[in-house]
Order: structure tokens, then sequence, then C-alpha cells
């Protein structure tokens, strides 16, 4: 039998609810560990410095000490065996935490092929911005474009949350790729005039109401000096089906905290 015990954890969960099937732990935490970035992590030890703890952490100094624990945490820190860690992986000094920067998109529309190749899909006024692979004619992909000109800062990390409002079926399999082309508008934009996409920055099984966030830390560092502006193409990756519609929220969207954003960390 393998006995499991749970000790000087943290417990953190969404709109402070904690299920009675949490493990038991009589010196959990379960306020703000003060993270630098949660959720900001991608491939590489450089991609997960959002997993640092910051100043006036409560997981500072109060994990449990463990023998033979290998003398460094996952930065090269060095983890004591005689004084208390911190709790997780990061065992360094609290670090100073900056404040996001935050710009809703400037330009987003969706595109349809077939008979509307030529038609511009309302993308000043419509609410949602619409992805979907389908017959011809009833095919339909996204278009986003942020503008960060006003920022002069650092770039430690860099999303866009997309808020998909209607996902028609489960299973939906939407894909996020780099547009190197800013030109666009949102009421000009349409099938036959769209620019190109290529690098693939994720894909993403579509969810009604849990936004998605898109990793764009990289291309936002080098877009600082190549006129600070960034457009990508949402588009369905899922088999042909005339119910496998996709809605994101758009900058026109009556609800401002669902409108697509960019966030950047100093």
């Amino acid at each position: 039998m393998i006995e499991r015990v749970f000790s000087n954890s943290i417990a953190v969960t969404p709109y402070g609810n904690h299920p009675a099937s949490e493990p038991s732990d009589a010196h959990k935490i379960t306020s703000d560990p003060l993270l630098a970035g949660a959720g900001s992590g991608g491939i590489g030890l450089s991609s997960v410095n959002g997993y640092k703890l910051g100043t006036g952490s409560p997981a500072l100094s109060s994990g449990v000490l463990m023998s033979s624990n290998g003398g460094k945490d996952y930065w090269g820190n060095t983890v004591s065996s005689s004084i208390a860690p911190n709790r997780g992986a990061y065992n360094g000094a609290g670090i100073v935490l900056t404040t996001p920067n935050t710009w809703n998109a400037v330009d987003d529309a969706n595109v349809r092929d077939g008979t509307y190749a030529t038609t511009n899909q309302a993308g000043t006024t419509a609410v949602t911005v619409d992805t979907k692979n389908d017959l011809t004619s009833y095919k339909r992909d996204g278009y986003f474009k942020f503008d960060f000109n006003s920022y002069s800062g650092t770039v430690s990390n860099a999303t866009i949350t997309l808020k998909p409002i209607i996902a028609a079926m489960s299973g939906i399999q939407n894909e996020v790729a780099l547009v190197s082309d800013n030109t666009w508008t949102e009421g000009a934009i349409t099938w036959n005039t769209k620019p190109s996409s290529s690098t693939v920055l994720g894909t993403y099984t579509i969810v009604a109401g849990t936004p998605i966030t898109i990793n764009v830390t990289s291309q936002v560092q080098a877009a600082m000096s190549t006129g600070k502006k960034l457009s990508i193409r949402v588009y369905s990756t899922s088999a042909v089906n005339s119910n496998g519609n996709v809605s994101f929220a758009s900058s026109e969207s009556i609800a401002s905290t669902d409108r697509p954003k960019l966030t950047i960390t100093p």
C-alpha cells in the first residue's frame, strides 16, 4: 500500500471554492501565493519564470524540510537541509512583482469563403469572431490584431486571451497561427484579401465560456523593433461539420471583460 501525505501544500482554487474532496492538510495555505505570472510557462527553463514567488508570498520559507532534497531548486537556487524551504519549485528570494500591461484588439473579424469570399463580414460591428470548418461558402477563419505602440518597457512574458462565447459541439479544435502582415483592417478584410499565416502558436480544444491563452512572448519581443503590432489567425482543424462553429467575443463585445486582449508583463 502506498500512503500519500499532504503537508504544507498550496491549495488555491477558482472563486475560493474548496471542495470536500480536497486533500486534508492542516498546514496548507489557501491565499494567493503571489506567483510572478501563473500560466505563462512554455518550453524551456527561461519560459517558466512566472512560477517564481513574489515578495510577501505566504509560500516563502513556509515549506517542510526534506532529507536528501538534492540541494538545488529548479532554477539552481540552494535548498538548505536545515532551514525551511519555500513551497513549490522556487527557493529563491521573493521578487518584486510588476503590473502587466493590457491592450484590446484594434482589429478583429472573421472571413468567409465561397460565395462570400469578396464580402467583408461586418468586422466593425460584429460582436463575435467566428471560426468553422465546413463546406464551401460556410467555412470561416478569424483574425485578430493588437497594437502596443504605446509600450516601451521590457517583455518578460506576453499572452493573448480569447474568450469563446459559443462552441456548438464538444471537442472542436481550433489552431492559432502568426500573421506577419499587419496592414489588414476589420472593415475591409475578406476571404480573398486575408493575409496568410505562418508559425503555429498552439492548438486548443474549445469549451464555451473557457478562455484560451496563447503564449506570444517571443513574437512580441520581436515586434518591439518592427512596429509593435501583432496579428494572429484562428481557424478550425476539426473535421468538416455544419455544427462545428465557434464564436469568440470581439472587441465590440458588450462584455468588456470578454474582449480579446494582449497582456505584456515587463
